[in-house]
């Protein structure tokens, strides 16, 4: 089965409602499981930490050949920087324990992670690290073409040096450098204004449903945009009103 096929349909075997109340998502192979991480607990973590565990772990090989301009399996250019940098395989460990909630052992010879009790066999390996990263991505809402600052070992470094050129990129436009970009304080803070809802109960919900909710929010306000502009007189047909209570992808 093409990876493209599998990929949808592993996808599509996710109970939305569940990423919706923050239920931990079972890899198909019983593997382990992968813990949603509320607002409350990014704030612990902190914000810089936990999108260093969630980028790092969400690499893909597009990332990976702009590079080091070569093809580059995602999980062997892991493994193959966990052998050469004791930093980097510290933090990788440290970013899988995060979000399966267990302990986890890097086997060196066998370019593969142990996850939880050795007797239970559950290893996290090249065949199944694709589904590990795809449900991480879901949970969080990513846009996996993003990667952020990872650490300070080599293979961050070039994360960094990409980062570097985002950033070049987003200064040369004047509407981004003309203010400070907001960050998550100011989405979360936002919405509880907009939608008078309890910051504090806000805090306690999964990112994916908080990133669901700010999404409808948008979509709302856009509805009622068009839909005030279409009553003061405007030209309907050039008002593209998109109904909100729709899916959203």
């Amino acid at each position: 089965m093409p990876a493209t096929q599998w990929f949808l349909q592993t996808m599509n075997s996710i109970d939305r409602l569940k990423l919706l109340a923050g239920f931990p998502i079972e890899m198909s192979d019983g593997t382990c499981f992968i813990y949603p991480a509320t607002l409350r607990d990014i704030a612990a973590l902190g914000t810089e930490q936990y999108f260093k565990y969630l980028n790092v772990l969400t690499l893909s090989e597009e990332d990976i050949k702009k590079f080091t301009l070569e093809e580059n399996n995602v999980f062997i250019f892991l493994t193959l920087t966990c052998k050469n940098s004791e930093v980097f395989k510290r933090e990788f460990i440290s970013a899988i324990k995060y979000f399966t909630k267990e302990e986890v052992t890097f086997l060196e010879e066998l370019d593969s992670f142990v996850i939880g009790d050795f007797e239970e066999s559950r290893i996290l390996g090249e065949d199944n690290f694709f589904e590990f990263q795809k449900i991480l991505s879901t949970q969080n809402g990513m846009n996996t073409n993003e990667v952020r600052y990872t650490g300070e070992d080599e293979a961050a470094k070039m994360i960094k040096a990409k980062l570097a050129k985002a950033r070049e990129k987003v200064n040369k436009s004047k509407s981004f450098s003309e203010e400070k970009q907001p960050d998550l304080v100011d989405l979360i803070s936002s919405l509880c204004s907009r939608d008078s809802l309890n910051i504090c109960e806000v805090l306690d919900t999964p990112y994916y449903s908080f990133n669901i909710q700010f999404k409808r929010m948008r979509m709302y306000e856009e509805y009622e945009t068009g839909l005030q502009s279409i009553m003061a007189g405007a030209d309907p047909k050039k008002i593209k009103l998109k109904d909100w209570i729709r899916s959203i992808q």
